[in-house]
């Protein structure tokens, strides 16, 4: 049983594990998976998926005399000691490092689309997630925090609107906001109902 990778965060499917959450069970191939299955990380559609086994170190190989100033890598600054959301900020920093090889590449529009669009994706699955555990456990600053969640969609959406115009500025801009994501919404705002979480055991 093959496993597949999502190209716009990395997320491998596994078939001897399916997709639970998704109601996929163990031992289903990614083939049989409904046309309307898309990527528990990110978002991403089945046609964002390739074999595992195709993608060769040639193919995911970076150029680091041009990247390596640009890439993020994941540290323990950005955790806020929640396990579940650790791993879906990683995603984040996948698709901001994924972006800033583009912008070296010079080839930043070609993708810019579908980075905008799995950005869309990936704040509907994050921040509800991330909105029901801070419910569930009772987080007093709850609607503030959620005001900030839906400025980030309305910036994503304002850049998407942006694009469709044909604005140039819109790459650029898309970098500077996930950087901003990461760095003031995650390791600030982020960890205030982390620590608040962290109290009442949820690790």
């Amino acid at each position: 049983m093959e496993k597949w990778i999502c190209t716009v965060c990395d997320y491998v499917y596994d078939p001897e594990l399916g997709d639970k959450d998704s109601g996929i069970p163990p031992g289903t191939n990614f083939e049989d998976l409904p046309e309307d299955w898309a990527c528990p990380l990110c978002g991403a559609r089945k046609s964002d998926f390739v074999r595992l086994s195709d993608v060769t170190e040639e193919s995911t190989k970076i150029d680091e005399k041009k990247t390596d100033q640009n890439l993020l890598v994941w540290s323990d600054e950005y955790s806020i000691n929640i396990k579940e959301m650790d791993e879906q900020h990683k995603k984040l920093v996948s698709i901001i490092n994924k972006h800033n090889i583009a912008v070296n590449s010079k080839k930043e529009n070609e993708i810019l689309e579908n980075t905008l669009k799995g950005l869309f994706e990936y704040i509907e699955i994050h921040f509800d997630k991330e909105q029901k555990l801070m419910m569930q456990h009772g987080f007093p600053d709850y609607e503030a925090h959620k005001e900030k969640h839906d400025y980030i969609n309305q910036e994503v959406y304002d850049l998407y609107m942006k694009y469709k115009k044909g604005d140039e500025s819109t790459a650029f801009m898309v970098g500077s906001l996930m950087k901003d994501w990461l760095f003031n919404h995650i390791c600030k705002e982020d960890k205030k109902y982390s620590k608040y979480l962290n109290s009442k055991g949820v690790t």
